[in-house]
């Protein structure tokens, strides 16, 4: 089952974030161990912040889509050049 959750974090394609946050439980229980050599805690290291910034942009995306469902409103979309007002160029 270890190999599983490690093959779910590594894959080219981003993670869903139940399996992201298992692998770095995963991660978080080999570093606390505290039986890991230097240079495979840099990595676990490595891959854990990696997961963490993961987990965060997830949540970030859910809240955004719970924030949009309870306001009824559409998301904003950022326009690819400012209106005229904002100093662009005038069509008139």
């Amino acid at each position: 089952m270890k190999a599983a959750s490690k093959t779910a974090a590594t894959t080219p394609e981003s993670p869903k974030f139940e399996a992201a946050l298992a692998s770095l439980e995963e991660i978080v229980a080999e570093m606390e161990n505290g039986e890991l050599p230097l240079d495979r805690l840099i990595e676990r290291y490595e891959e854990g912040i990696r997961l963490v910034k993961l987990c965060d942009e997830k949540l970030a995306e859910a809240e955004q889509k719970i924030e949009v469902l309870t306001s009824g409103k559409a998301p904003a979309k950022p326009s690819a050049a400012p209106a005229p007002e904002e100093g662009g160029p005038s069509l008139f």
